[in-house]
């Protein structure tokens, strides 16, 4: 997957260990706070902040930025999973 800008929607939100509700939280994210998605598993995104703080937080909780010139093409791709047939 390529790397994709997003901006945090949600007012607070913990940034967590793995992709799972039971992960241990990291740090919070605020509303507005710009990052990149690096990952997506379920229902789970892998932020990283400029700072270079990495963490997973729910897709809901951030939205991506499509730069301009970008409408109508996909803004993100999972890879096939070796595990998946």
């Amino acid at each position: 997957m390529a790397l994709q800008r997003a901006v945090v929607v949600a007012q607070a939100i913990p940034a967590r260990e793995g992709p799972a509700e039971k992960s241990v939280s990291h740090f919070e994210v605020h509303e507005g706070t710009t990052v990149r998605v690096e990952d997506q598993e379920g229902d789970y995104r892998r932020v990283k902040l400029a700072n270079g703080l990495t963490g997973w937080v729910p897709s809901s909780a951030v939205e991506l930025v499509v730069p301009p010139g970008w409408a109508g093409r996909p803004v993100m791709t999972e890879s096939p999973r070796a595990d998946q047939p």
